[in-house]
């Protein structure tokens, strides 16, 4: 059994349907990328599996229990955590109240407590006391990650993570990954950057027009299949 499914999966946005019967899966220790241009539906994907978009009860399935039909707070609770596109810290907390709000609602002791998390991106330690606004893009990313494995989720969903920051931040945040991993926790990771999604994946789904147009291990594609599921045009 998949730690984490998808079932025919759909998603509509009042009369605008995002996605079209997606169906995936994310085995326990497993990172599992989405890949897709702009408005390929990856972003719902996420918001649906979180509970933004509730759907039908079996069209996500979570340690074999039906959660598609539960709210936000309630699938967080059973232990999936969001990092968001765009980081939606809160600006009047300082960084260390940043961190501490991802632990509300938390059952249970776990990995991750203030002090794991500056274990993980010491920077955050040395401005824990700062207002979330004086940091730096890749600060304010490493606090939003810090913010979700707060709630010590068995799942980490990592929505554009490296959008917008320098390649050397890119490479500090995902070095941080086995190190995530290694606490228990199974990430999926939305990414329009493919070759980073690549580095990092056991499973790799390509999300064109709210359907999936590739999907199985990295290494079994070619470049020129990559390209077409991802534009929908050879090279």
């Amino acid at each position: 059994m998949s730690l984490l499914e998808t079932r025919d999966l759909t998603a509509h946005y009042r009369d605008f349907q995002a996605l079209f019967g997606v169906n995936t899966r994310l085995e326990e220790g497993d990172t599992l990328a989405v890949i897709g241009a702009n408005g390929a539906g990856k972003s719902t994907y996420l918001r649906s599996i979180t509970g933004l978009l509730p759907g039908a009860p079996w069209s996500i399935v979570f340690n074999g229990e039906p959660i598609g039909h539960l709210p936000a707070a309630e699938i967080m609770k059973r232990g999936i955590a969001l990092v968001p596109e765009g980081r939606r810290l809160f600006p009047s907390l300082t960084v260390e109240e940043n961190l501490q709000v991802g632990a509300y609602g938390r059952t249970g002791d776990g990995a991750w407590n203030i002090a794991g998390i500056y274990s993980l991106f010491p920077r955050l330690k040395e401005r824990r006391h700062q207002a979330s606004t004086t940091l730096s893009g890749g600060e304010q990313q490493m606090v939003a990650i810090g913010r979700a494995l707060m709630s010590n989720p068995r799942v980490l969903l990592c929505d554009e993570i490296s959008l917008g920051l320098a390649p050397i931040i890119i490479r500090d945040i995902y070095q941080a990954l086995p190190r995530i991993k290694a606490t228990g926790t199974s990430v999926v990771i939305v990414e329009q950057d493919i070759q980073q999604a690549m580095k990092v994946a056991d499973r790799l789904y390509c999300f064109q027009k709210g359907r999936i147009s590739l999907a199985g291990s990295p290494a079994a594609f070619s470049r020129d299949e990559i390209h077409h599921a991802y534009f929908g045009t050879r090279q």
